[in-house]
């Protein structure tokens, strides 16, 4: 079994000039360890990334072969590949200070999208605000949360110098997903096959 996550992008550049740009895209996670970013935007309908283990591979419709990237190219916006696949902090962090209303997270490795994390907590202990650090100790962006109704995250405000990203989850459905989806010679199917689900 597995999870697929819609989720909606909105890209608000700080600059009055710049274009708004909307995108859908869905996540398709087998464990935290494995999951499929599948592109529905039309521009780059087709396109996959993979996660397995700490790889990351993309494959574009006009390609023959993936290529390996890493977490913190950009997916749009500010929004990092990161960002989307490691939404659960303790898979890949662990508390290295812990100040009351703040604490600081530290990488357990480092191939992780950020070095540390700074996450701060409202009066009733949820998640505030966190501010994402590079490992040169360069402040890199600030993600807000919004929850639904139900208490839970379904929106993601990411900020930093250059602009303002929106991640939000339309859903979550819970599917049986075949092992050989998330495996790296199934790529150039994988957005076919993911389809069918």
């Amino acid at each position: 079994t597995g999870l697929l996550h819609p989720f909606e992008g909105l890209r608000r550049a700080t600059s009055p000039e710049s274009l708004r740009r909307e995108q859908e895209n869905e996540v398709l996670r087998k464990t935290s360890k494995k999951s499929l970013i599948l592109f529905n935007h039309a521009s780059e309908k087709g396109t996959v990334i993979l996660r397995n283990g700490k790889t990351l591979y993309l494959k574009v419709p006009t390609s023959k072969n993936a290529i390996r990237i890493t977490p913190m190219q950009r997916l749009f916006g500010d929004v990092s590949i990161g960002d989307v696949l490691e939404l659960v902090f303790d898979e890949y962090y662990e508390i290295a200070e812990n100040k009351g209303k703040m604490l600081v997270l530290k990488a357990k490795s480092s191939k992780e999208t950020y070095a540390k994390i700074e996450l701060f907590l409202t009066g009733e202990g949820r998640l505030d605000y966190s501010n994402l650090y590079a490992a040169s100790g360069k402040k890199l962006k600030t993600v807000k949360y919004q929850y639904n109704a139900d208490g839970l995250i379904d929106t993601y405000l990411f900020e930093s110098k250059r602009s303002k990203s929106t991640v939000k989850m339309v859903g979550a459905d819970a599917m049986k997903i075949k092992e050989s989806l998330f495996r790296k010679a199934n790529l150039k199917r994988a957005y076919k096959d993911a389809s069918r689900l």
